[in-house]
């Protein structure tokens, strides 16, 4: 297990335990953040100035977790963390993660503390949670209701409308640029009003001519990159218009994240 000690008056210095400490009978607490639990419970032990943190955490989510973040704090904390804890790899369903850890402390509250779970990322085969943030460009509002709209009916993932609420963002930047235009053209014939002459009453001769109708349309070209991004702002999956597709660059980018997501099973 990972540790990481802030810069609090209360502490002076961190060292994990050679030889981990059996953990007491304590009630274990349940760790929310963004829909995702863990089980959590730790003990303190203060002796001759020092204070031993044992522990264990559970992942309790049924899903991989790809990165998860909790903090123990003195009990009369508000900020910060006596200590910051992670995962040492993918957090499989039903795993437990254990601590052991000696910290040299001044003053009181310890070792009264809490549990806090900081931060949670899911790997790419377990998101299910998406929020859509802004796409750059000029295009991006309609590339970013499209998105929408595709991940709602992708029947992979469920788009939550609340940023607090996600395991993973999309973001990006989307452009649509005239690239020139083309030229139709159409042959046809108008007919002349008849001309008769009283030399020739009894019959007329129609004259035509061949006119030619131009048009000319505008040829545009879609530009667009957009990324998944963790709650901490790394990329999990990214997709750009250097790959090929047929048709709707958004749903080219929507169809090849549901298809990485179920190879990353």
């Amino acid at each position: 297990m990972k540790s990481r000690l802030l810069p609090l008056a209360a502490v002076v210095a961190g060292i994990a335990s050679a030889q981990p400490s059996p953990i007491p009978d304590v009630s274990p607490v349940l760790l929310t953040k963004n829909g995702v639990s863990i089980s959590a419970k730790s003990y303190a032990n203060r002796k001759k100035g020092n204070v031993r943190f044992v522990g264990e955490a559970r992942n309790e989510s049924g899903r991989t977790i790809r990165f998860a973040q909790w903090c123990i704090r003195a009990s009369q904390q508000k900020a910060g963390c006596l200590l910051s804890l992670n995962n040492r790899g993918p957090w499989e369903p039903g795993a437990t993660e254990t601590w052991d850890y000696v910290i040299a402390a001044k003053g009181n509250g310890l070792p009264k503390h809490y549990l806090l779970l900081d931060v949670v990322t899911m790997d790419l085969n377990s998101i299910q949670r998406v929020f859509v943030g802004p796409i750059g460009g000029g295009d991006g509002g309609r590339t970013r209701e499209q998105l929408k709209a595709l991940l709602t009916n992708s029947g992979r993932f469920e788009l939550v409308e609340a940023a607090a609420l996600a395991e993973a963002f999309i973001v990006g930047w989307s452009e649509v640029r005239e690239t020139g235009a083309v030229v139709t053209s159409m042959g046809g014939s108008a007919a002349i009003e008849t001309l008769s002459t009283a030399a020739a009453a009894s019959e007329s001769d129609s004259l035509s001519r061949t006119v030619n109708v131009a048009r000319s349309e505008s040829t545009s070209r879609q530009s667009m990159v957009i990324r998944l991004v963790s709650p901490m702002g790394d990329t999990i999956w990214a997709w750009d218009d250097t790959q090929r597709c047929q048709g709707s660059k958004t749903k080219c980018a929507i169809d090849s994240l549901v298809i990485t997501s179920a190879e990353r099973l």
